[in-house]
């Protein structure tokens, strides 16, 4: 074996999920960057439901998901070269951001009266991922 192969180590794949998604074996490198972003200002009793995704399947899948999320809402999608983008969602709004290698969707909307899960969230039924979540 040379000594190029016998340093090398195994580096183990993160494993678990965030709400669900699978998570990104990058995810706590993602941490900083994501989180050093300002929330828009908001009313209270609000929730944020805030996800990133790395795309590793580049920005044509972002775009696919926002365009199948526009048109389950009867609007028109994005343009393909948008780097940011926002729509109404139920009783709140969804915003998007496309960075580098990750995306982030951000959905604020009214307080649900129960402590179950969100219903009015984007992030129930039929979304999606455009990758795996890192935050």
């Amino acid at each position: 074996m040379s000594d190029e192969t016998s340093n090398l180590e195994f580096q183990p794949r993160a494993q678990g999920s965030v709400m669900g998604f699978p998570a990104h074996g990058g995810r706590s490198g993602a941490l900083g960057e994501v989180h050093a972003r300002p929330h828009p200002l908001i009313e209270k009793p609000r929730v944020l439901i805030q996800l990133s995704f790395m795309t590793e399947g580049g920005s044509g899948v972002d775009h696919a998901v926002l365009s199948e999320m526009s048109r389950r809402l009867g609007i028109a999608a994005p343009d393909r070269q948008a780097r940011h983008h926002a729509m109404k969602w139920g009783k709140g709004s969804l915003r998007w951001e496309r960075h580098t290698e990750f995306s982030t969707y951000l959905w604020e909307g009214p307080l649900a009266e129960s402590a179950g899960s969100q219903e009015d969230s984007p992030f129930g039924n039929g979304f999606s991922p455009p990758g795996t979540v890192i935050s």
